[in-house]
């Protein structure tokens, strides 16, 4: 004869199946589709919209991520259940998961291009926001090892390491002065391939022969969230002609609207009337006021503080190709370095360069990844 506490107990599981279960599983199923849904918009729109830009800027993997663990649960409940608890949506979302993950696979990742043979080009640009503490041991090493023409660092930290990482960066080229890392804003130079302004250090196996920058702040708030510089230096002996390097640094913070952003950004870049520097016979940087605007980038590179793919960024780099987009493969995410969801240190081609590889290395050090990019000469 079975007892009454065992009848009870085998009635509440009972209602846990016919009941709990069918909508716990049908929940798990309504917030996938409701987290793509905004996914979706996010897509759509990016930041065209104050609003949708923080839709845009969830991570397609996490997203893709989490809602395969809803959905994934959700079926194993259903199993789990005595009656159906949201079935065709969970089966609708399934394939649309399906869908999505291979298109984020191939046609965000371009995941195919691992197959494909990846060509060296003429002129290899390294860009790497450092934002390191003290944990500088082997940058310069690292930096040196990817063999680049032009290595620009941005925001080394003002620590007792900092001089030899720039004196590093001065043995780019062949004629290598450490020197010149401790006299960073002087107007007179002994060699040219080194530059160090605005919290920004160029390298270069050429010759630096022009340079300029433009600082602006949002919402006149001065403070390094808020703060962005966009400089230009023209480098010649790397190819035929002269290539002119657009460096960029965005503000950060998370309130601002990149459409704004990006639009102070390229509104003071065509209001930039100097100083100009130019490279005397003298050696010498010779200041000059009169420009009008900043030359045409065959580069642009840097921390746009921007997702890759954003409306926002045409507004400054116009129709430029973008170097993942181009050439690489992979999610290519530059931040957060420990746990990678966004593409925010990026490289656009200008008119005259090809991408031909676009890389994605790990410092084990710092908050960026850098980008190593192989570009080639129309």
């Amino acid at each position: 004869m079975e007892r009454p506490s065992e009848s009870r107990s085998r009635g509440a599981i009972a209602s846990l199946r016919r009941k709990g279960l069918p909508m716990v599983a049908r929940v798990l199923t309504a917030l996938a589709a409701v987290l793509l849904a905004a996914w979706g918009c996010g897509q759509y729109w990016t930041d065209e919209h104050h609003s949708t830009q923080y839709l845009w800027w969830m991570p397609t993997h996490w997203v893709i991520g989490v809602c395969w663990v809803l959905v994934v649960v959700s079926w194993a409940l259903e199993r789990l259940s005595l009656r159906l608890g949201g079935f065709q949506l969970r089966s609708l979302m399934t394939l649309a998961l399906l869908v999505l993950s291979g298109w984020m696979l191939v046609g965000a990742w371009h995941i195919h291009r691992a197959v494909m043979p990846q060509r060296a080009g003429d002129l290899r640009v390294l860009y790497w926001n450092m934002t390191v503490g003290r944990e500088l041991n082997g940058a310069v090493e690292l930096v040196l090892a990817q063999e680049p023409d032009v290595a620009i660092i941005a925001n080394p930290r003002l620590d007792g390491l900092r001089g030899r990482l720039l004196a590093g960066l001065g043995t780019l080229g062949s004629e290598p002065d450490p020197e010149a890392s401790e006299r960073p804003d002087s107007l007179v130079v002994g060699p040219t391939r080194f530059l160090f302004r605005h919290e920004i250090a160029v390298a270069t196996r050429g010759q630096i022969v022009r340079w300029g920058s433009v600082t602006f702040q949002m919402r006149g708030v001065d403070d390094e969230s808020h703060r962005g510089v966009v400089m230009f230096v023209e480098i010649t002996g790397l190819s035929d002609n002269p290539v002119v390097v657009w460096i960029v640094d965005l503000p950060s913070h998370a309130s601002l609207w990149r459409q704004e952003v990006a639009a102070e950004a390229a509104r003071a870049v065509m209001e930039w009337r100097g100083p100009e520097f130019r490279l005397t016979s003298l050696g010498q940087w010779e200041p000059a006021i009169g420009a009008d605007g900043f030359p045409e980038p065959g580069v642009i590179v840097g921390d746009f503080n921007i997702p890759r793919a954003s409306a926002s960024l045409r507004t400054l780099v116009g129709k430029r190709a973008e170097s993942h987009a181009s050439r690489g493969w992979g999610p290519a995410t530059t931040w957060n370095r420990t746990w990678p969801g966004w593409s925010i240190d990026l490289l656009f081609a200008g008119a005259g360069w090809t991408v031909t590889r676009h890389r994605v290395v790990d410092p084990r050090m710092g908050m960026h990844r850098m980008i190593v990019v192989d570009l080639k000469a129309e």
